[in-house]
């Protein structure tokens, strides 16, 4: 076909609208309609492309294509309908290049800098495939890359780009999450065996999505042995090491130096908020449990932190912005963090209500705040901070929160630490032994694995946040 043909007459869908022109914003160039000849986009250009350069555009096929393009001198606009019309800057295109020279087929890393990119960078030729992938040639690439350069982009680039929703499913980064209760985990909390998590992907897939929904799940059948939380865990990934050890005992000892080992009531907390990052998930595996008592409890704080969210701000806002320190000084050990108790998304799924990253909530290893209580303004905010702290308590502590479980020999709780709360009631030492064998995931690994398996499964869903409502 020749170069002077319309741009339209490459991709335009037979009988589609043609979009409306929308009005030119300053700094930026008008953008160049599908109906304009080449002519007029070379002459958009001159000042940016060399005397001899040309911004050819060819075609393999006539067929009608899905989507329409518009070009500027500084970016490609994609017309997936008439109404949802994106941009895309030709720096961004260059930096997201995939051809064997740009990302190394070996490390799958990339072999230039973004802050190599010229930024005078230009479309030089954009040639359509039959397959909708297009093809482009840069001018003035970068140093290093000759003419023969060429970049592809298939249309699911477009699509895995069009919106933040899309990025995000596209790099599988998220899956939904479910609000649960008592009732609710009592209806859909998961048990699987152990065999059935060890032996099969599959299975494995949906242990960890049931995870990344609920925070909660029970494996059974569990072999006797120290060992075999450390398996549990390397089925996921690498284990946290921490000054506790890469596994750890949870037994009732004399001179504890930890709550959690004695044969107290242990209330509701999340642990190691005291470090900069805690663990994502925790791992108990129940070796001994032929005392009387000990029955192990579990919240889910992001349905009382949404709750609040929604009805009561004031106290939402104290629970995003007041500072609260963690510690564990003992033993040798001297941890401390001061954190908010509930973080948000840096970059939310929506703009309308980032979604909750975590909750930090562990009485037992509060210490004193770091604020300035000599103020009015002091004093006020942790009035404000103290009702958002008795609420979110009341709402976890509700006998209709809890989800109480006896974890019996060859059992295994894993669970969301930055999300399920848990604690423990106190247990007879008279009557028997209660030992649990714990260890850590980071959330890194976590999130790893769960991709991988749900690329391998091919499984993404929509974003969406369900809830049960709160029982009286």
């Amino acid at each position: 076909m020749p170069v002077s043909k319309s741009l339209r007459l490459l991709w335009a869908r037979k009988g589609a609208r043609r979009p409306p022109r929308r009005k030119p914003r300053e700094p930026q160039p008008e953008l160049d309609p599908i109906s304009e000849d080449l002519a007029a986009i070379f002459k958009r250009q001159e000042e940016d492309l060399s005397p001899t350069s040309k911004l050819d555009v060819e075609e393999e096929t006539t067929p009608p294509r899905p989507y329409k393009l518009n070009l500027t001198k500084d970016r490609l606009q994609v017309a997936i309908t008439p109404d949802i019309v994106k941009h895309f800057a030709f720096i961004y295109l260059r930096d997201s290049c995939s051809c064997s020279r740009c990302v190394d087929p070996s490390t799958k890393q990339k072999t230039f800098q973004t802050s190599d990119i010229p930024v005078n960078l230009r479309a030089r030729k954009l040639k359509v495939h039959e397959n909708e992938v297009i093809e482009c040639k840069w001018h003035n690439d970068v140093p290093g890359f000759g003419p023969d350069h060429t970049s592809l982009y298939p249309r699911s680039f477009f699509h895995d780009y069009l919106t933040r929703d899309d990025r995000v499913l596209a790099r599988f980064n998220h899956k939904p999450r479910s609000h649960w209760n008592r009732r609710r985990m009592e209806k859909e909390g998961k048990w699987m065996s152990y065999k059935s998590y060890m032996n099969s992907d599959q299975s494995l897939h949906e242990a960890l999505t049931q995870l990344s929904r609920y925070g909660l799940l029970f494996l059974t059948d569990v072999p006797s042995s120290e060992e075999s939380v450390i398996n549990i865990g390397m089925r996921i990934g690498p284990l946290r090491d921490t000054f506790y050890g890469r596994t750890w005992d949870v037994k009732s000892v004399p001179d504890a130096k930890n709550v959690a080992y004695t044969h107290q009531n242990l209330g509701l907390h999340m642990d190691l908020l005291y470090m900069r990052e805690p663990p994502g998930l925790q791992l108990l595996h129940c070796l001994r449990a032929s005392c009387s008592g000990g029955n192990s409890l579990f919240a889910d704080s992001y349905r009382a932190v949404n709750e609040i969210r929604k009805n009561y701000p004031a106290h939402f806002k104290s629970l995003l912005d007041f500072p609260v320190t963690f510690h564990y000084r003992n033993a040798g050990h001297h941890y401390h963090c001061t954190r908010p108790t509930v973080e948000l998304t840096r970059f939310g799924y929506t703009q309308e209500a980032p979604y909750i990253h975590a909750v930090n909530w562990a009485p037992p290893f509060q210490g004193p705040f770091e604020i300035n209580t000599g103020t009015d303004r002091g004093i006020s905010g942790l009035r404000i901070y103290l009702e958002a702290a008795k609420h979110i308590a009341g709402l976890c502590e509700a006998p209709s929160a809890l989800y109480e479980q006896r974890l019996e020999e060859g059992h295994c709780v894993i669970f969301n630490n930055r999300r399920v709360l848990h604690a423990r009631r106190a247990f007879d030492i008279g009557t028997g032994e209660r030992w649990l064998k714990g260890a850590y995931l980071d959330t890194d690994v976590f999130s790893s694995r769960l991709r991988v398996l749900d690329e391998t499964f091919q499984q993404t869903e929509e974003i969406e946040e369900t809830e049960e409502t709160w029982e009286t």
